[in-house]
């Protein structure tokens, strides 16, 4: 949440307003962006990569302190797992 948030701060400066409660599924084009920052920065494509070849999906979520949900979307964004995120 503070990674997406931060987003907006650097790209919006709108986090002097009304802060944001989104999800995953939001369809809005700052928000999609805000949640791609976000991967990126908490879930850096090398590293998932790394750690896939080491541990199973549950594992690396675990690793790297985010949600099952945040890394699949974040796997099929990569091209790891088929499907593109909404």
């Amino acid at each position: 949440m503070m990674a997406h948030e931060y987003y907006h701060y650097l790209y919006h400066k709108s986090l002097d307003k009304l802060m944001c409660m989104t999800n995953l599924d939001d369809t809005r084009t700052c928000e999609r962006e805000a949640n791609r920052f976000a991967a990126s920065l908490l879930m850096p494509g090398h590293v998932v990569r790394d750690l896939l070849h080491q541990y199973d999906s549950e594992t690396v979520a675990e690793r790297i302190m985010v949600s099952a949900e945040a890394l699949q979307w974040r796997l099929k964004e990569l091209g790891i797992v088929e499907g593109m995120p909404a």
